[in-house]
C-alpha cells in the first residue's frame, strides 16, 4: 500500500515537472515571437518611412486576414486528436495539411482578385506574392508544430520559434544595411517562415510522426466543423485588429 503511494506521489511530480516544463518553453516560444515582431516592426518603419510603411502595413495586412482563413482552429482539434489517438496521427495530421492546403488555394485566388481590385503597382503585386509564400511557409510550420505540442514537448516551439525569428531578424538587417530596397524587406521575412517551415517538418518527421497525405472527406469535414467555432472567433479577432489599415487604404486611395 506504502510503495503505491509512493508511485502515485512520484507519477504526481513527474507530471506537475512535466507540466511546468511545456508552460515555461510555450511561454518563451510566445515571449521571443512577440518581442522580435516588435523589433522587426520598428526596424521596417524606421527604414521605409510613413508613405512605404503604410504600403507595407496594407499587404501584410491583407495576405495575413485572408490567411487566417486557412488557420480556422485547426491546431487545436489537431493536437487534442494526436494526444487522443497517437497511432493514427499520421492520417489525422494528413488530412489536416490537405485541407488546409485546399482552403489556401481559395485564399490565394481571393488575393489574386485582391491584387486586381486595388490596383497595385508592380512592386506592391511582387511584395504581395512574396507575403503568401511566406504565409504559405507560416501555416504549414504552425500544423507540423502540432505534432511536437501534442506530444507535450514544447520546448521544440521554443528553439524553433527562436531559430526563425533569429534568421528573419538577421536578413532584415541584411536588407535594411545594404539598403536593397521595399520589396526586400517580404524577402527577408519569407526567408525566416521558409527556414522555421523546413526546421519543423525536419523535427516532426523525425521525431514524432510523419503525416500520410491523404484524401479522406468523412475525416476532413469532422475537423473543420469542429475546429468551426474557433475559427470564426479567431476570424473576428483578425477582422477588429486589422480593420483600420483597411480604412486608411480606402480614405488614402480616395
Amino acid at each position: 500500500m506504502l510503495s503505491k503511494s509512493i508511485s502515485l506521489s512520484e507519477k504526481a511530480t513527474f507530471s506537475l515537472g512535466k507540466f511546468l516544463k511545456n508552460t515555461v518553453a510555450l511561454t518563451m516560444a510566445r515571449g521571443i515571437d512577440m518581442a522580435v515582431m516588435v523589433i522587426i516592426g520598428g526596424v521596417v518603419a524606421r527604414y521605409l518611412g510613413p508613405q512605404l510603411y503604410g504600403e507595407y502595413a496594407f499587404i501584410i495586412t491583407l495576405v495575413i486576414f485572408l490567411f487566417s482563413f486557412t488557420y480556422f482552429g485547426t491546431e487545436r482539434i489537431l493536437i487534442r486528436e494526436i494526444a487522443k489517438n497517437k497511432d493514427k496521427a499520421d492520417v489525422a495530421m494528413g488530412t489536416a495539411l490537405m485541407a488546409r492546403w485546399i482552403i489556401a488555394a481559395a485564399v490565394i485566388l481571393i488575393i489574386l482578385v485582391s491584387v486586381f481590385f486595388f490596383c497595385l503597382r508592380w512592386e506592391l503585386k511582387i511584395a504581395v506574392f512574396i507575403t503568401v509564400v511566406s504565409q504559405i511557409a507560416l501555416s504549414s510550420s504552425t500544423l507540423y508544430g502540432a505534432a511536437y505540442q501534442a506530444f507535450e514537448r514544447m520546448e521544440y516551439e521554443a528553439v524553433l520559434t527562436f531559430l526563425s525569428r533569429l534568421i528573419t531578424l538577421f536578413c532584415l538587417v541584411l536588407v535594411v544595411k545594404s539598403n536593397s530596397g521595399f520589396v526586400f524587406i517580404f524577402v527577408a521575412l519569407a526567408i525566416g517562415n521558409i527556414v522555421g517551415m523546413l526546421a519543423s517538418i525536419m523535427v516532426t518527421t523525425k521525431r514524432f510522426v510523419k503525416p500520410r497525405i491523404t484524401f479522406d472527406f468523412s475525416l476532413m469535414k469532422d475537423l473543420l466543423k469542429r475546429s468551426f467555432i474557433l475559427g470564426i472567433n479567431m476570424l473576428i479577432i483578425q477582422a477588429l485588429f486589422r480593420v483600420d489599415i483597411f480604412l486608411l487604404k480606402a480614405y488614402k486611395d480616395n
